[in-house]
């Protein structure tokens, strides 16, 4: 189980995915990355998270609280923190000095599972929470490659 409190925080295993990391994305971006997961991840399945989408030229950004779903796949990790160690780099988590600002936050958010258990989970996601002048919201709820 994650929740936001510290403890289960730390020990959360879960990862909602929604753009180039979901197993049945098929564009180049992202490529090596989801073979990093296929290799140290579960697939759970699909759920949903409440929020919206916006073009961010070849890949998406989820910005929750939105009133729209979400479609993506939740993750298992085999092991969370080696498995942040290189998902936060890819994501832009932590960038270096003099870089942009951090265009993502990798948060604890809820997803309603499609299939299994009806109540709402919690896993991690990466949320946008870049500049949003200019950008346009995506008229789909599940992501795919163009």
């Amino acid at each position: 189980m994650c929740a936001a409190s510290s403890g289960q925080r730390q020990s959360c295993r879960l990862l909602f995915v929604y753009g180039t990391l979901m197993p049945t994305a098929t564009s180049e971006l992202g490529r090596a990355e989801r073979q990093l997961l296929a290799a140290g991840a579960t697939v759970l399945g699909p759920a949903s998270i409440q929020g919206r989408l916006y073009d961010l030229g070849g890949y998406p950004g989820l910005v929750t609280g939105l009133g729209e779903d979400v479609e993506g796949e939740v993750l298992s990790l085999a092991d969370p923190d080696a498995t942040w160690s290189w998902l936060d780099a890819y994501e832009g988590i932590g960038s270096a000095e003099g870089q942009p600002t951090d265009a993502y936050t990798r948060k604890i958010v809820g997803v309603r599972p499609r299939a299994g258990p009806t109540a709402t989970q919690h896993a991690w996601a990466y949320i946008y929470t870049g500049p949003m002048d200019g950008l346009i919201p995506l008229s789909v709820r599940r992501w795919v490659a163009a």
